[in-house]
């Protein structure tokens, strides 16, 4: 699988260490000072509770033309704009996965961006040390019932007791990286599958949820 990182902190790193130490072929977009550095030692990233470490080489390219399978864009709010024209360059219809916090959802990613867009939240956090990223998981959490629903919803909230587990993910053929390029969950309240008329709950449009390594 042919891979383009776009962001390469903490977020990108991990995943882009981990994924080329599972055999894909990574690729960073330039973004100095960073990038200069990636070039010269490529991408690696520390547990810092296990002490595991992963790392892999990594081509640094100017721009986003190419064709890639996967797009993994760990970018910050005020990074997005910038970052989506970057990538109305992609050749083919790759995946396009958007990790951050991205307040605007969908409508924040232009329509002009190749391929097919999910959105996401990363299963890490952590900081850069010495150019590695140190991190640690972030437990998966289910989604919190409301305390109130609209008066057209006939579904009682959830009791902690009555919470399901989180949804299963599916992993990457030998490596526990699981796959960034499918989606974990519709973003979707159980109100919302009880009850069409309520949208407590919702998290607007197609989401994959948490993904995690």
């Amino acid at each position: 699988m042919r891979v383009l990182i776009v962001g390469a902190g903490v977020i990108g790193t991990v995943y882009g260490a981990h994924l080329g130490a599972a055999g894909h072929a990574v690729s960073v977009l330039r973004h100095p000072p960073r990038t200069g550095d990636v070039a010269a030692r490529g991408l690696a990233a520390r547990d810092a509770l296990t002490g595991r470490r992963a790392e892999t080489r990594v081509q640094v390219v100017p721009d986003a033309a190419g064709s890639y399978d996967l797009v993994l864009a760990a970018v910050r709010s005020d990074q997005l704009a910038p970052a989506c024209a970057q990538l109305t360059v992609l050749a083919g219809a790759p995946a396009v996965l958007f990790f951050g916090n991205n307040p605007g959802g969908r409508s924040a990613i232009p329509a002009n961006v190749p391929g097919e867009i999910r959105l996401g939240f990363p299963g890490v956090g952590g900081v850069m040390r010495d150019g590695v990223a140190e991190y640690v998981r972030i437990k998966q959490r289910t989604r919190p019932r409301p305390a109130t629903c609209s008066s057209s919803c006939r579904r009682r909230p959830a009791t902690p007791s009555q919470q399901r587990p989180p949804p299963p993910t599916v992993p990457i053929p030998g490596h526990p990286l699981r796959d960034a390029s499918r989606g974990i969950g519709s973003g979707i309240g159980d109100h919302d599958r009880a009850n069409g008329a309520c949208r407590a709950g919702n998290g607007r449009g197609s989401s994959v949820g948490q993904v995690a390594v």
